[in-house]
């Protein structure tokens, strides 16, 4: 995937004159534009949020407070004729700082801040509850969940691919915004931040369009290699650390619903009349029901009383003086003052409809029937799902990671994020900390190879990085950044499902049963691993096992019993793949580079369940 930002080659040839570098900062102020250029910056890109501190001498335009909350972009040129844009965002709610003195220098500085200290953060969503929405749509916003939620913080600009999964009903009002968009990057282990263009960029290895790591940039540490055309040479000394185990055990729950045809999901019982099936209300002339207040009625089954959380397609009544209709009554004349939002005395609640009825008549009213009809959601179960390093056998050891599943589709895409985690965390890859010229065009998230001492070339990502002037001229600009080593690591999918029917290798739905009684759990083991560096050749071999609770049952099945499939970033391959292998069963599998492209994810199914 490309994360940098596009540059004219001529700007990209231009990057090694350290002469032709200019900044502009262009600030929309009172209807109009105002371009400052600095001499002197900073720049911090951290994993969440990006910070610009700009400073410079003032000769009396300036003042304290000036261009508070005003919307800015940071530009930058080797030419000033062709801009690259850098930075979207707002002047922080300080704006200008100042400080002089009677003989001293008056200088005056700001910070620009990206959208993660907006006040759009702090928004809370309308109370609503999204049913059937895909995760993620570009071409269909209106049915999109992070669309809607983005659209909530004021964000209309996304920088984003269709994830085609679809959510069954979510429930949103308790929560901010932008705590929500982040429990949604969790469960689909993805990137998220606002990028040069003031987009949220949204990436997910669940991506309709994902490719994996691409490197868009060289950073070469060794004097006796080249740098090249996207290359720069690293300043100074290079250090590198490991990152520890960040996760060996990774755990989630997703509910899991069934949504029902159009019934009846409210029956009223007051004085209720079983030999009639019929409820007794009297509503006075000119009075309203529930009298002040609205009515709110609960949704359940009228006939086993299970509650149903949530509903669609809810119906507004019919009032008659039969049973044909929703709203049965006798005597006065009744009539619906407001259902379910349709004036802003009611609203519709999750589980929940509200009403006012009024007895416009001059007899009393007599309610004999009031019911409400739509199509509800039953929760059938809430499976947990959890994979697990299998060469930890400390129970003290493992590193524990738990995922909020929200937003998780089904507990099949839960595990597929758990098993990435597990298969990334639970290896020690290098953190390199280096500098290096000034580079305008780098992105959190950016492919990179770096060339060490001794000619090693190790693939990483951008993890955070700063500009800097080290002195008084853009000349002696600096970028530091910080990179993370990337693996062809391989996950490869161990699901132990709590609450599922016998017989389950990825989770379905199922009655829930004691964890680890009639679960089913296929753990794979790799002879060399799970994990192997770019360009490296290997040759693995996987083995399932099959165990039920605390007994392995592998004897009980044949070879036939078990079939391998591959997903990756290029389909097609995926489709030839599955296709060779999939017709001839087995219990190990042999893996070399030549089956992986990419990041690959490798899934073994159980076709049977152990015979009684």
């Amino acid at each position: 995937m490309r994360y940098a930002i596009p540059m004219q080659q001529s700007m990209v040839e231009a990057l090694k004159d350290r002469n032709a570098r200019y900044l502009k900062v262009s600030i929309i102020h009172a209807g109009s534009q105002v371009d400052i250029f600095p001499l002197k910056f900073q720049c911090s890109a951290s994993t969440d949020f990006q910070k610009w501190t700009i400073i410079l001498k003032n000769r009396g335009e300036y003042v304290e407070g000036l261009f508070a909350g005003e919307s800015v972009v940071v530009l930058f040129s080797h030419d000033r004729q062709s801009w690259v844009q850098m930075f979207t965002g707002y002047v922080s709610p300080q704006g200008m700082s100042r400080t002089f003195g009677f003989v001293t220098d008056d200088v005056v500085s700001m910070e620009l801040v990206d959208l993660t200290r907006s006040k759009g953060v702090k928004r809370y969503p309308s109370k609503a509850v999204y049913a059937g929405l895909k995760v993620c749509d570009p071409s269909d916003p209106d049915n999109s969940i992070l669309h809607r939620l983005a659209s909530q913080m004021g964000i209309t600009a996304l920088d984003v691919s269709a994830i085609p999964h679809v959510k069954d009903i979510v429930e949103l009002g308790d929560n901010t915004v932008w705590n929500e968009l982040k429990l949604l990057r969790d469960a689909y282990a993805a990137a998220m931040y606002f990028d040069h263009l003031g987009r949220l960029r949204f990436r997910s290895f669940l991506d309709a369009d994902w490719t994996g790591w691409e490197s868009e940039w060289t950073f070469v540490a060794d004097p006796s290699v080249a740098v090249g055309e996207k290359a720069s040479g690293v300043l100074g000394k290079i250090k590198p650390t490991y990152n520890e185990v960040s996760c060996t055990r990774a755990t989630g729950k997703v509910d899991v619903y069934v949504h029902r045809s159009t019934r009846t999901i409210f029956r009223d019982t007051t004085e209720w009349n079983a030999d009639l099936g019929q409820c007794h209300i009297e509503i006075a002339p000119g009075a309203t029901y529930p009298g002040t207040g609205v009515a709110s009625l609960n949704y359940q089954d009228p006939d086993t009383g299970e509650e149903y959380p949530y509903a669609t397609d809810v119906q507004a009544p019919g009032i008659g003086q039969n049973d044909l209709y929703d709203i049965a009554y006798s005597g006065g004349s009744l009539e619906l003052v407001s259902f379910n939002g349709s004036t802003p005395d009611t609203a519709q609640e999750p589980g929940a409809s509200q009403i006012i009825l009024r007895n416009a008549g001059s007899q009393t009213c007599i309610v004999t029937k009031l019911t409400i009809r739509g199509k509800p959601f039953v929760l059938e179960a809430t499976q947990e799902v959890q994979e697990t390093d299998a060469s930890v056998i400390d129970e003290t050891d493992h590193v524990d990671v738990e995922v909020d599943g929200k937003y998780a589709a089904s507990a099949v895409q839960l595990d597929m994020t758990l098993a990435r985690l597990v298969a990334k965390g639970k290896i020690r890859t290098r953190h390199f900390e280096l500098q290096s010229t000034f580079l305008p065009h780098v992105q959190r998230g950016m492919g990179c190879t770096l060339v060490l001492p001794g000619g090693e070339s190790v693939a990483c990502e951008i993890a955070t990085y700063a500009h800097k002037v080290v002195g008084n001229t853009l000349a002696t600009a600096r970028t530091d950044v910080v990179l993370d080593e990337i693996t062809a690591f391989i996950p490869v999918y161990n699901p132990s499902i709590v609450n599922g029917k016998p017989g389950t290798v990825v989770p379905k739905k199922g009655e829930q049963g004691d964890p680890g009684e009639d679960a089913y759990q296929i753990q794979i083991l790799s002879e060399q691993g799970t994990t192997f560096r770019m360009g490296q050749e290997f040759t693995t071999t996987m083995h399932a096992r099959v165990w039920q609770g605390s007994e392995e049952i592998t004897d009980l099945f044949s070879d036939s019993d078990f079939r391998w499939t591959r997903t990756s970033s290029d389909t097609h391959a995926d489709e030839v793949w599955n296709s060779a292998h999939y017709s001839t069963g087995s219990k190990s599998l042999v893996i070399t580079q030549e089956d992986v492209v990419g990041r690959s994810n490798f899934f073994c199914e159980l076709l049977r369940e152990r015979s009684s």
